[in-house]
């Protein structure tokens, strides 16, 4: 008899939230589609395939004539309780000159993190991306001190790849020129500075293989 009670009281409030979180869900989307729409109109290329899920909004920071292109049944977090771990922010996609390029392929996750593009940064299908990754294809600044003290636009970039079936764990920051292979996992807090082969598990800092990962 009690446990019936407990299942009753469960249902009860258990449906109240997932109207809450449906209408909520749809509220975010309705959001996106008119931030992007106003964007367009502004001079972004902006493409969002069907089926996105969004749990909060992302944050779109687009330079003019740069290109920001979501696949199909793509889903992206950026509330702060939407993931079990802790979204630190929204979702950004930061966009840093004209001509450059985010691409995230079909079926992708995406918990919060920051996607800042000079150049390129490339998601293939499939892949998960966990709570508050950071990809960057750019140094932002010169690595000469000198050139960094006069104000000096001479930084160096390169596009980012990542493969289809990636999962890159919590706290990863890829830095540019980077490419994961295919089907390979990167584990938490990993900062990855090399290109990563097909099929294998890599950590550290610096991101080192480690092992197949098929064992």
């Amino acid at each position: 008899m009690t446990s019936n009670l407990v299942k009753t009281h469960c249902r009860t409030l258990n449906t109240p939230m997932v109207l809450v979180n449906f209408l909520a869900s749809k509220l975010a989307r309705l959001k996106f589609n008119l931030l992007s729409l106003i964007l367009i109109r502004r001079g972004r290329n902006i493409s969002i395939g069907s089926g996105l899920a969004l749990s909060g909004v992302p944050i779109l920071i687009l330079t003019k004539n740069s290109q920001l292109t979501i696949g199909s049944n793509c889903t992206l977090l950026s509330s702060l309780t939407s993931n079990g771990l802790g979204i630190q922010h929204p979702i950004i996609f930061y966009t840093l000159r004209g001509g450059s390029k985010i691409v995230i392929g079909n079926s992708v996750g995406i918990s919060g993190g920051s996607f800042c593009a000079a150049t390129s940064i490339r998601i293939g299908d499939n892949s998960i991306l966990g709570a508050n990754v950071t990809i960057a294809d750019s140094d932002f600044h010169p690595v000469n001190p000198e050139m960094r003290r006069s104000g000096s636009k001479a930084v160096a970039s390169a596009a980012v790849t990542i493969g289809s079936n990636v999962f890159i764990g919590t706290g990863c920051t890829v830095l540019k020129g980077v490419t994961i292979g295919n089907d390979s996992v990167i584990g938490a807090g990993s900062v990855v500075t090399r290109d990563i082969p097909v099929g294998v598990v890599a950590a550290g800092n610096p991101c080192v293989v480690i092992r197949n990962v098929h064992g």
